[in-house]
């Protein structure tokens, strides 16, 4: 943490503690309004004009509240590198409260350094550790009093210090790698080569940009480490990692320049791990044709270099070839089918079939997946529960096993899927059916609502209704569209659910129509015979009548 923000932080510290003077009653009127006023000025960085209106409001003497007035002329003399007045104003803001007690020894600690008397302010420092001083005040504390033992030679003690401070910032605090940089230097001291190397290359991986280590673009074991070689080695993924760092803070020039000049040292030893950095870098800049380009030169040789071909079927796919990205996955797959990256690479290729409309490509690669490595994946998660030891390796299983279990259920899902597309109905809602490992009844299954589980379900229920069996589609949507979270899939399931009973009500009307006009008919055809029937009779009397 710089000077400045530790400043601002006090500064925030003594407002809390300077109220207005109609909320506080231990600051008399005059001197509270010159701190307020005196605020403002430093907030425009106009120390003198802070001083001089503190210094004279001084003229009336304090009876109250010495404390938040003392520290802030302090602070203000401090800046104007008045060290001795400053330190004088701390050490009275000391002796009348302890609300800023750490702040002003840190301060009077820093005072000490500066005169060089390292003694006074070691102790100062430690002293702040007593006080409970927030988490940023206590780093910055620690980091000056580790340089003061480092000055000293005393290296034990300033890794000793260091150490735990060093896992403490690791979250992402700026005085992360000022930290790293005095482990190195204890560890330099105490003539560790091991542990030097290890905080020399976390220094060069995650702060290429710090201003100590900027320069260590390539040959990290002959750059310069205090007037020194730093004699420690460098891999390919300590390099990949620097300048994915870089990109990552937004400096892509300086590390285009470092890929440029590692490619140029590589150029006569081997020419494609220059390009494949370069590649690399044109990936991640959107610019897939240009990787793709660079690559290609290296295909006829690298046809069996796993690493080469995954590399090439992402920039083969990013660029639109999707034809050679699955060739090229698929052929990685086969170099190495039982390791992770063979695994994933024939799951690439199944998927960029898919993507790329070979429905019947993807069915096949899908079904290799499952059926190669469904039963790999329980024989590999028995192997995890059944020991105890090593638990480190057998975390790492178990986040493999976890990776490729929802890898298989993917590529169910996805042999399901394409059959849907397919127009093979009967054999998708069997497939989704057999995706469900909690399913006695398909309409009661999964009631845990999950976008996994509401997809299942929902094309199951589609499924259903293309087979014309509305009745067992109807409750699986209706239990979707009373998902509370209102998702994706209960939202249109709600409109599947107000269509299968607008066509049956229709439906239901239509019937009613048609029985109506049955009758209607009926009625028509009754009247008609009873016509008839009266007609009869009439011709019949007549006959006989004119018979007689």
């Amino acid at each position: 943490m710089s000077l400045t923000k530790i400043r601002i932080l006090s500064l925030i510290a003594l407002t809390s503690l300077s109220l207005p003077p109609a909320l506080q009653g231990d600051t008399p009127a005059k001197h509270s309004m010159a701190i307020s006023q005196a605020q403002d000025l430093i907030q425009n960085h106009k120390w003198t004009e802070a001083e001089t209106l503190l210094l004279k409001a001084l003229e009336t003497p304090l009876t109250e509240g010495q404390e938040n007035f003392h520290f802030q002329l302090g602070l203000t003399q401090m800046n104007l590198r008045k060290n001795t007045e400053a330190s004088s104003q701390f050490k009275l803001a000391l002796g009348f409260g302890e609300n800023l007690i750490d702040y002003s020894t840190f301060y009077m600690a820093q005072i000490a350094e500066k005169e060089n008397d390292l003694n006074l302010a070691e102790k100062l420092y430690r002293d702040i550790g007593g006080y409970s001083p927030n988490i940023h005040l206590k780093i910055e504390a620690h980091k000056n009093l580790a340089k003061i033992l480092l000055e000293k030679q005393d290296f034990k003690n300033a890794r000793a210090l260091l150490t735990p401070l060093e896992k403490q910032v690791r979250g992402g605090d700026e005085s992360a790698p000022v930290i790293l940089y005095q482990l190195a230097l204890a560890e330099k001291g105490l003539k560790n080569q091991t542990s030097l190397c290890k905080w020399i290359r976390k220094l060069y991986t995650k702060f290429p940009t710090f201003e100590r280590t900027s320069n260590w673009g390539t040959s990290l074991s002959v750059k310069a480490f205090e007037g020194e070689q730093t004699k420690c080695s460098m891999s390919e993924e300590d390099f990949k990692a620097r300048t994915n760092k870089l990109i990552s803070l937004g400096s892509e020039a300086k590390a285009l320049i470092e890929i440029q000049a590692v490619r140029n040292e590589l150029a006569t030893q081997d020419p494609y791990l220059g390009d494949e950095h370069l590649a690399r870098f044109y990936l991640q800049q959107g610019e897939a044709l240009k990787a793709l380009e660079l690559l290609k030169v290296h295909l006829p040789k690298k046809q069996k270099n796993i690493e080469f071909l995954l590399n090439y079927a992402v920039a083969a796919t990013r660029s639109g070839q999707n034809a050679a990205g699955v060739g090229a996955y698929y052929q990685a797959h086969l170099l190495a089918p039982r390791s992770s990256d063979g695994r994933r690479a024939l799951y690439q290729a199944a998927f960029l079939s898919y993507q790329n409309q070979d429905y019947d490509g993807a069915s096949r690669k899908f079904q290799e997946f499952v059926q190669k490595y469904g039963e790999t994946m329980t024989v590999a998660k028995s192997k995890q529960f059944s020991s105890t030891k090593k638990n480190r390796r057998s975390n790492q299983t178990s986040s493999s096993s976890g990776v490729q279990k929802g890898l298989i259920k993917d590529a169910q899902w996805y042999l399901a899927w394409l059959k849907y597309l397919r127009g093979d109905y009967s054999g998708a809602y069997q497939s989704l059916s057999l995706t469900q490992t909690t399913a006695k009844n398909p309409r009661n299954s999964l009631r845990k609502s999950s976008p996994v589980n509401d997809r299942t379900r929902y094309w199951m229920a589609m499924s259903l209704l293309r087979m014309s069996r509305q009745d067992e589609a109807l409750p699986i949507f209706e239990n979707l569209a009373q998902d509370p979270l209102q998702g994706y899939y209960s939202l249109v399931a709600r409109g599947r659910v107000k269509q299968i009973k607008l066509k049956s009500a229709a439906q239901r009307e239509s019937l009613l129509d048609s029985q109506k006009q049955i009758l209607a008919f009926q009625e028509l055809l009754r009247a008609a015979q009873d016509d008839l029937e009266r007609e009869k009779m009439t011709v019949s009397f007549g006959f006989t009548r004119s018979c007689q």
